[in-house]
Order: structure tokens, then C-alpha cells, then sequence
């Protein structure tokens, strides 16, 4: 799903909707958080959220994701804090 979502970004970005677009991307940083990719969930957001309109409600679905992602890392390599 993580690879499909960024495919259809990245090759079919100019024919969907803002909100298509938006699910999209999500949907991509939810995908890396499930295989455990987490560092991906940082380079999805940054390399294609940019061009990703979000609104009031989608923000913080990216904020928590991102957040998630990073407090993972930060727990896989010791650095977290307690």
C-alpha cells in the first residue's frame, strides 16, 4: 500500500483532487508506520506533503503521524526521552 500510495502521488499527482491527493498521502505515512518504516514516514511527508493541501481536520492526522514516527526512532535507537 506505502508504494502504491507514493506511485500514484508522484505519476497520476496532476489528475486527482486536493482531497484525493491528501488521503493519498496519508494513507502512504499510515502504511510506513504499519511496516515499521519509520524513517519513511519523515521522507514521505517532507519529499510529497509539500505539494499535499491538508485542512483543519487532515493536519493533525500528519502531525501525529510524524510525531509517532519520530518518538519510534528516537525509542529503536536508545534516544528517547522518558
Amino acid at each position: 500500500m506505502q508504494q502504491d500510495a507514493i506511485a500514484l502521488l508522484r505519476d497520476d499527482s496532476p489528475y486527482w483532487s486536493a482531497t484525493t491527493k491528501d488521503w493519498l498521502l496519508r494513507a502512504a505515512m499510515l502504511s510506513a508506520i504499519a511496516n515499521r518504516d519509520y524513517a519513511a514516514v519523515g521522507a514521505i511527508d517532507r519529499d510529497l506533503g509539500s505539494h499535499v493541501v491538508g485542512n483543519t481536520i487532515t493536519l493533525p492526522h500528519r502531525s501525529y503521524m510524524l510525531a509517532y514516527a519520530e518518538q519510534r526512532l528516537a525509542h529503536e535507537s536508545g534516544t528517547a526521552r522518558k
